[in-house]
């Protein structure tokens, strides 16, 4: 029998996992939020017959016994610490915290409760497109591997002061992307990082609905290389400055070709080939399992959409290669 279900967050991605785990037969017990109101709602528009605004009231309900954290990044390693204590199996989404300090705790907590599933859904490498990546990799198709360039493009869409316009709440273009890049850079390429170098800037501190005494400090942009183990060289930049629609896009290039994962989608172009097209490998469109996400939605899957389909594949996938 499936545990039942408390989600601490109201965002967005709370609610596609919500539709997510119901889909698969889990039921939503309870739900979570710093605001009674926000968590009132939710739980109406999602059908969940609790709520509450207090930690403990949904870490001790009975019924619970698997806790998905969709909250503030700085909220994540106390109740995660919490949930394991008490015996909750957990699952969290990225950023983990705010410091290294807090996610050891985590790790810590993780390690202390064996039998318990707790893990950290940094879910890029869940996704077909690169599940295929990382295949034709290891085939040999761009041969051995000695570059990696990642660009995530997007605008800054904060409306009114919240966690992602401050940095020691965990907000930020680093904290927003950096985490499931590197995951999904270290499953790729099978290798280490050895040595990092970066930049992070913040260009934008007021907009038109934050000024005055209050300003963003989080960064909007950022520009990081890394070197892997056996000299392999990765060069990232977020950029939150390009303002309409999101663009994610990892390349990976060998002695004999290389491999673009653009947005949801794979293509490949081998050194010889002089032709100005590149090869589509993969081309994401909805599953037929997997839910729509409203009436309106076409076959063709957006990249939000598509890592918000994520935790269940993390879940129903390959558990044992997860972690926290």
């Amino acid at each position: 029998m499936l545990p039942g279900v408390g989600i601490f967050g109201t965002s967005a991605l709370a609610k596609s996992i919500v539709i997510i785990l119901k889909n698969c037969g889990f039921e939503i017990v309870a739900v979570w939020s710093r605001k009674v109101q926000d968590a009132a709602d939710f739980a109406t528009e999602m059908g969940i017959p609790f709520s509450t605004n207090k930690v403990d009231g949904l870490l001790l309900k009975p019924e619970v016994g698997f806790v998905a954290i969709v909250c503030t990044p700085h909220l994540q390693s106390p109740i995660a610490v919490k949930a394991l204590g008490i015996g909750k199996h957990v699952f969290a989404t990225p950023p983990a915290g705010t410091s290294q300090l807090e996610v050891l705790k985590m790790v810590k907590a993780a390690t202390y409760y064996p039998s318990l599933l707790s893990m950290m859904c940094h879910g890029l490498r869940f996704l077909p497109t690169f599940t295929m990546m990382k295949q034709r990799i290891d085939e040999g198709y761009i041969g051995e591997p000695y570059l990696f360039e990642v660009r995530v493009h997007g605008g800054i869409t904060m409306t009114e002061f919240g966690w992602e316009c401050d940095v020691i709440m965990g907000g930020g273009a680093l904290s927003t992307h950096g985490s499931y890049i590197i995951d999904v850079l270290y499953y790729l390429s099978s290798k280490k990082a050895t040595s990092v170098n970066g930049l992070v800037k913040t260009y934008v501190k007021h907009t038109d609905s934050i000024k005055g005494v209050r300003e963003i400090t989080s960064d909007d942009f950022c520009s990081f290389q890394m070197e892997l183990e056996d000299g392999i060289t990765v060069c990232c930049i977020l950029n939150n400055h390009c303002h309409g629609e999101f663009s994610h896009e990892i390349t990976a290039v060998g002695s004999k070709g290389r491999l673009i994962a653009r947005d949801l989608d794979l293509y490949g172009k081998l050194s010889g080939d002089h032709s100005a097209k590149e090869h589509v490998l993969h081309y994401e469109t909805h599953d037929k399992d997997e839910p729509k996400f409203s009436p309106g939605d076409t076959d063709r899957v957006p990249f939000s959409k598509g890592t918000a389909l994520t935790p269940i594949r993390c879940i129903v996938m390959n558990d044992s290669d997860l972690y926290i």
